[in-house]
């Protein structure tokens, strides 16, 4: 679960910034995410399964190395 203000990898190749979380009305549903992507300059709305935890750290880990591939 990510949340308000996170900076994430979408779709393997695009950064953005979580502005808003929620649900849709059935509980069972993934969360929604309305994300800024800075290169296309706007809020897109995308659930968790397209979505990464961006990695802050400046050596990165075998674990975490697919994102940047």
């Amino acid at each position: 679960m990510f949340n308000f203000w996170d900076i994430v990898v979408i779709d393997k190749q695009y950064i953005g910034v979580i502005v808003k979380c929620w649900w849709k009305s059935n509980i069972w549903t993934l969360p929604n995410y309305d994300v800024y992507v800075r290169s296309s300059n706007g809020i897109k709305n995308f659930t968790e399964e397209n979505i990464q935890q961006y990695i802050y750290d400046k050596e990165i880990d075998e674990e975490h190395l697919f994102i940047y591939q």
